[in-house]
């Protein structure tokens, strides 16, 4: 029949290239620090580690996020952009407020098996090096900040701290 015919045709079709190792590993990374130290943090509740991105606007909410095993998103809006949702302050209508708690309890509903702490792809690509980055400025950090993956090159070359280095420090006693 046609339809076995076009079934067979989909199978044999050449699928889109995968994402290149480098970045899905610094994807995955970034979506890891939403759920770990941002606007996700409410999906740590899950016992499986959790990567994702929330999302807000005017007319709508939403977060998408994944586990080792499963994929979920959840949208929350008025999709013909008749009303505004509301409030959206520190605590309104925000993608990490609404739409994250119901992505939640969905994924609560799924994962009944033993939770996994661990996402596919772990292993860090030799082309990424780990970096300490100041938080506030974006610049080189210290141990006490956080470690960021950057492609080998790309990482900042200036510290948030070069104004109060001792070299600094010492070349600008004269000046005064």
């Amino acid at each position: 029949s046609d339809a076995m015919i076009s079934l067979w045709d989909s199978i044999l079709k050449r699928r889109p290239e995968p994402l290149e190792e480098t970045t899905a590993y610094l994807t995955t990374a970034n979506l890891l620090e939403v759920v770990q130290r941002g606007t996700g943090k409410r999906a740590k509740k899950l016992e499986h580690l959790v990567a994702g991105k929330t999302g807000t606007l005017d007319y709508d909410v939403w977060f998408a996020g994944f586990t080792w095993a499963r994929t979920a998103v959840t949208w929350l809006g008025s999709d013909r952009y008749e009303r505004p949702l509301g409030f959206f302050g520190k605590s309104g209508m925000l993608g990490g407020t609404i739409a994250l708690p119901a992505w939640l309890d969905f994924m609560k509903e799924l994962d009944v098996e033993r939770p996994q702490r661990r996402l596919p792809m772990v292993d860090r690509p030799k082309d990424i090096e780990l970096v300490y980055i100041d938080r506030a400025t974006g610049l080189l950090g210290d141990n006490n900040d956080i470690l960021m993956p950057h492609i080998l090159g790309t990482a900042p070359i200036d510290s948030a701290f070069e104004e109060n280095s001792p070299e600094n420090i010492e070349d600008q006693e004269g000046e005064f």
